[in-house]
């Protein structure tokens, strides 16, 4: 029982053997107690009524419940009340539990304070429950119980969670603390409970605790005193209003963000403007007006500069910061940095080196923050690098990753060194000495080091270069491996020659200009970028929504690049390049971020969407024409190399660029393919020299190739004059294509009828199923192909179409998938077999796609020919050929119905046989008319 024990301890002194019949509470002690108690609980109101604090009005109920059961154990009328009691036991007990739950708001450790509170808080209500029970009354086990628990998690917290000593709040749990264990002394007494009574013990208890009452009410002055002072002094929030003020400080990082972009955009307007006119936009200026308008726009690019520092500083200045820790590939995150980083440095000339191996162990880090405190030293290397490079490295060293960022810059002298070293454990509004710039940015990577676990270590000599270093823990975790900008990571230096004599030259009949596409809401941005843009030669298209920008891409010719601002009404630049990224490739079309939200996070979710670059506003020009150019003729290599792969193949093989394929690469899909060749190509070639032969197949191709990819199909190859295409959409994209290009080629007969040109005659064959699209070759000679019996089907039934004089032949697979079969009218053409095949596969002739008097006449039998074929297939011959005959009376050129009534002339005559399927005399048939 803790009162033995709390017995044993006690001086003999005080305790005194009566029998408890015979103990009667000492009247002065009594009266006194009770005086003391009640100045207290006066005391406490008032100070509760004047301060308005939830410290104090905790701890004005903690002394009337703790009063009260000091009444109940002086007054026998109080006493024999058992509920009234055991509400003054658990009302003391859960006063004391929120005078503890104003602790957390100075706790180094809240969540501890929480468990505390959540167990003292469920025994409490518990006890509450037990005492209230009718016929329960209030044993002593009650109070040996619950008081102690109360006190030992006020005990724990009070050691375990709390930082500073001196702080009225833990002087005040101290004191609920000793006060619940008098009470426990107190009952013990009263109730001879230990079977005798403390008699001096009890009126020392009542003493103490008629000290402890006033003293208590005495802190909760001091603690709202004091919040309140600092408060005032030191901007400190006090624990009654912590949380809304955490709910402010979080509204004012988004106020000092949404502010920093508002600013960023009339300095991107001044500084626009301001480099235009001192290049003579409007006319020659003179060199006191062109110098003037340098100060302007230096102060400008200052005045950015101290923007992006003060998000910075607005996010960390009360230790706020959210710190998530997870297994991290060290590599990745360096190469998603560098990607960053890699237009500045080229431009200088400056070598960006990732020489952490591959397989560097994992880091135990905030992905965010690590990759912050990284763009924040790697860009302070390139700022003042000129030429050389910027190395990055990692070494393991008892059990924590050293992470280094080296260059060959200018270097510092040891005395400026030493001055920056010293200003790290100062106060982050005082600037580090620097060489530009405010110098908050090595103080704000220190203090993310720091949020790491680690310390932020510099080395540098003046005219050998600087050497910055932290650590991070290591994890035997896995993490996930981003490849996407492993390109970047390799050794490299900035192009000595421009990238324009790696591009071949365009046709003559293609402008020799770039297209570019500027997406801004801000008119004086666009005109800033249009003026820019314009005088460096490009042609230029414009947007203020993002959704317009969006429709223009849908129905015009796409532009080379596109310049996309972030912020914007409706559709912000994310949501922008999200959707350009469901169509066009980071190769295809590049997308570079004009970005007022410059942190490092907001940056790399712009990659997330599939940006290929970031500017930060306000733009410089020289920087904003650098990375245009880098980009644009980056697309156009890729163009040139997806000539030969294209990009929809590159995409089922699960990459972006033709650099990252390899070897054996290879998928499984199942699409639609199309076969088309043009009849006859020999004999109308016979009179062509060989340049004639290349422009008549080239002027087909031209044709016929973007009605393929119009309808959502890629061109796999160019067989002479044949084309093999897939259409990864299904039977209904490869269908509707084929009957377009049949109306194309209508249309361009009539052409080369006016021109007396004999017409071109085409055939296609379509095909589904499963195709292996992969790599094959060896390594200095690959190609990208398919491999599958559906190529070689739909090449066969390519080759009907010459049997059947049918322009389009499909099989019952490209039938039974379409979605929108009614668009179209199909005449049934029997069964056939691939050579070398057992399936045998039903075909089917497209009328929508025939010559317009062969549809008139194929319609107009169509009742007698589906008869026909009807009776022959249930070896009714005789029947069959009277049907056929009835076609081909009205239409002697249908040669369908020609080669199924000698299919059933033949069958009368020979018999059909046993195992007869309905393919073989017609095979036999089809070759000989072949």
């Amino acid at each position: 029982m803790f009162g033995e024990t709390l017995l044993s301890v006690l001086p003999v002194a005080l305790l005194q053997a009566v029998p408890a019949s015979e103990y009667i509470p000492d009247p002065f002690v009594t009266g006194l107690t009770t005086g003391i108690a009640v100045v207290a609980v006066l005391a406490s109101l008032a100070i509760s009524i004047i301060h308005r604090n939830k410290t104090a009005l905790y701890g004005l109920v903690f002394i009337l419940f703790a009063g009260l059961f000091a009444l109940s154990q002086l007054f026998p009328v109080i006493y024999s009340i058992a509920d009234l009691r055991g509400i003054a036991i658990v009302g003391t007990g859960v006063s004391a539990l929120l005078v503890l739950s104003r602790m957390k708001f100075y706790a180094d450790n809240p969540k501890g304070i929480d468990i505390a509170l959540f167990t003292g808080y469920l025994l409490s209500g518990l006890t509450l429950w037990a005492v209230l029970l009718p016929g329960f009354g209030v044993p002593a086990t009650v109070v040996f119980t619950y008081l102690p628990v109360i006190a030992l998690i006020c005990v724990s917290a009070w050691l375990y969670a709390y930082r500073d000593v001196k702080h009225p709040v833990r002087l005040m749990v101290a004191a609920a603390v000793a006060t619940l264990i008098l009470m426990l002394v107190q009952h013990g007494s009263a109730t001879g409970h230990y079977g005798f009574e403390l008699v001096f013990a009890d009126r020392v208890a009542q003493v103490m605790a008629g000290l402890l009452l006033p003293l208590f009410a005495l802190l909760i002055y001091m603690t709202t005193s004091r919040d309140a002072g600092t408060s005032k002094d030191a901007g400190s929030p006090s624990g009654d209003e912590l949380t809304k003020l955490q709910n402010m400080d979080r509204l004012k990082d988004e106020y000092v963000a949404m502010v920093a972009h508002e600013i960023r955009t009339p300095l991107a307007g001044i500084t626009g403007i301001t480099e235009l006119l001192i290049e003579g936009a409007e006319g020659e200026l003179s060199k006191d007006v062109v110098k003037n308008l340098e100060l302007i726009s230096g102060s400008s690019k200052r005045l950015t500069y101290l923007l992006n520092e003060l998000l910075d500083i607005s996010r960390i200045q009360e230790n706020l910061l959210d710190y998530n820790p997870r297994p991290v590939h060290l590599r990745s995150a360096v190469n998603r940095v560098i990607a960053l980083q890699f237009s500045k440095a080229s431009s200088k000339g400056v070598e960006l080196r990732n020489q952490i191996p591959k397989t560097a162990p994992n880091v135990y880090a905030d992905p965010d923050k690590l990759e912050q405190v990284l763009h924040n030293l790697i860009n302070n290397s390139v700022k003042f690098t000129e030429d050389g490079y910027v190395a990055i490295d990692a070494d393991v060293q008892d059990g924590r990753v050293v992470i280094t960022i080296e260059d060959t810059g200018n270097g510092l002298s040891k005395e400026h060194m030493d001055r920056i070293m010293a200003s790290f454990d100062e106060d982050l509004t005082k600037p580090v000495p620097s060489q530009t710039g405010s110098g908050l940015g090595l103080k704000i990577t220190n203090k993310l080091v720091r949020l790491m676990g680690g310390e932020l270590t510099m080395e540098s000599a003046q005219g050998f270069g600087s050497y910055f270093g932290f650590s991070v823990p290591v994890t035997e975790d896995d993490a996930d491996v981003d490849e996407t900008y492993e390109n970047y990571s390799i050794t490299r230096r900035a192009p000595s020659a421009p990238l324009t004599r790696l591009v071949p030259h365009r046709n003559a009949h293609i402008s020799d200009k770039f297209r570019v596409m500027i997406v801004d809401d801000e008119p004086v941005n666009i005109k800033v970028l249009t003026a820019q843009l314009s005088r460096a030669g490009y042609d230029v298209v414009s947007f203020h929504h993002g959704r317009d920008a969006l429709d223009y891409l849908s129905v015009e010719k796409i532009p080379d690049l596109i310049l996309l601002d972030v912020m914007m009404p409706n559709l912000n630049g994310f949501e922008v390049c999200k959707i350009i990224r469901e169509e066009y490739t980071q190769t295809e079309l590049p997308v570079i971020l004009l970005t007022a939200k410059s942190q490092t996070t907001d940056v790399l979710q712009g990659f997330k969407y599939g940006a290929n670059d970031y500017i930060a506003k306000p733009i410089a020009k020289d920087e904003l024409l650098a990375r245009i150019k880098t980009h644009m003729e980056l697309s156009k290599i890729n163009h040139a190399f997806s000539r030969f792969v294209p990009h929809e193949f590159l995409r089922f093989l699960g990459y972006e660029s033709i650099l990252d394929i390899k070897l054996g690469d290879q998928v499984q899909k199942n699409m639609a393919v199309m076969f088309i060749d043009i009849k006859d190509f020999t004999r109308l070639s016979e009179n062509m020299s060989p340049k004639e032969s290349f422009d008549f197949i080239n002027t087909f191709l031209g044709v016929v190739s973007p009605l393929i990819r119009r309808s959502g199909g890629f061109i796999d190859k160019f067989i002479g004059d044949a084309i093999m295409a897939l259409f990864p959409g299904g039977a209904d994209d490869a269908l509707g294509s084929a009957v377009l290009i049949s109306d194309e080629l209508k249309k361009l007969n009539e052409e080369r009828k006016r021109l007396d040109l004999e017409p071109i005659h085409i055939g296609t064959g379509l095909h589904s199923g499963d195709l292996m699209l992969g790599m094959i070759g060896e390594e200095l000679r690959m190609e990208g192909t398919v491999i599958s019996d559906v190529v070689n089907t739909a090449s066969r039934l390519e080759g009907l179409t010459k049997v059947f004089d049918s322009n389009v032949i499909i099989s019952s697979d490209i039938l039974d998938a379409l979605s929108y079969s009614n668009l179209y009218h199909f005449r049934y053409l029997g069964k056939t077999r691939v050579k070398g095949k057992n399936n045998i596969l039903d075909v089917y002739g497209v009328i929508e796609a025939d010559d317009p008097l062969k549809i008139k006449f194929e319609k107009a039998s169509a009742e007698a020919f589906e008869a026909g074929i009807k009776e022959f297939y249930e070896k009714n011959f005789t029947r069959a050929s009277v049907h056929f005959n009835e076609v081909l009376k009205n239409h002697p050129a249908d040669k369908a119905a020609s080669i199924f009534l000698k299919r059933s002339a033949h069958l009368m005559v020979t018999g059909v046989p046993d195992t007869w399927s309905g393919v073989d005399e017609g095979t036999y048939i089809i070759e000989q008319n072949q």
